[in-house]
């Protein structure tokens, strides 16, 4: 397996390029696989594209958290007694550390909940079926479940952390122009507070409505 940028777009992702600006080196990057027979009737094209999903959702979310991460190295090395910080160095520690609360509590949601979970149920299955069926439908079973609580198949969900994981890269920008602040920071800096608050609000109610959803499918 290697990591590799797709020489041109298929006719699908011309499609959708026409309603987008351009398409980011970040979101061209992929994983492709040399599969030998019979594996190739479990890992289809379809199967690999769903992982190619999952796995640039995941490289986003890990590039946000260093973003963050980042952010406090900055925040650090020029930090100041409280009493002594201006009212946006005051908003720029507690931005960063609302994001990184956000960022950190996916993380591990995705790691221990989602991803270590729903391997252990693949590999149990795989061990304990003896048909090649089984086996493929097991495998089918666990990327549909990995799509799903990564929140791929909801679009407001997923909209919701594509801004999220942005405004980490627009925090980190902020920050490095800390010495020479001036009021277009101070405006971003506000909009930016505005444009979190309103998307991690937003995915809140998305994510409560569809676990009520679940459990009043009435």
């Amino acid at each position: 397996v290697h990591i590799s940028l797709p020489e041109k777009l298929t006719a699908q992702e011309k499609s959708a390029s026409q309603h987008q600006q351009h398409v980011t080196g970040w979101q061209s990057i992929g994983l492709s696989c040399a599969v030998t027979w019979p594996l190739h009737l479990i890992f289809t094209d379809g199967a690999i594209e769903d992982y190619n999903k999952l796995f640039r959702f995941l490289l986003h979310v890990k590039r946000a958290a260093r973003f963050l991460h980042g952010s406090w190295v900055i925040l650090m090395d020029t930090a100041q007694p409280l009493k002594s910080m201006s009212p946006d160095q005051r908003l720029l520690w507690k931005l960063r550390a609302e994001m990184a609360f956000f960022v950190d509590n996916l993380q591990y949601y995705l790691q221990v909940d989602v991803l270590t979970v729903q391997y252990k149920q693949l590999t149990d299955r795989v061990e304990a079926e003896q048909s090649f069926e089984a086996i493929h439908l097991a495998h089918d079973t666990f990327l549909a479940s990995l799509s799903s609580q990564c929140f791929l198949n909801s679009k407001p969900a997923s909209h919701c952390l594509k801004e999220i994981f942005r405004m980490a890269s627009i925090l980190y920008d902020l920050l490095q122009r800390l010495s020479n602040w001036t009021d277009a920071e101070h405006k971003r800096l506000m909009e930016l507070q505005k444009m979190f608050a309103r998307q991690s609000g937003l995915l809140l109610k998305i994510l409560s409505s569809v676990s009520n959803h679940r459990a009043n499918p009435h």
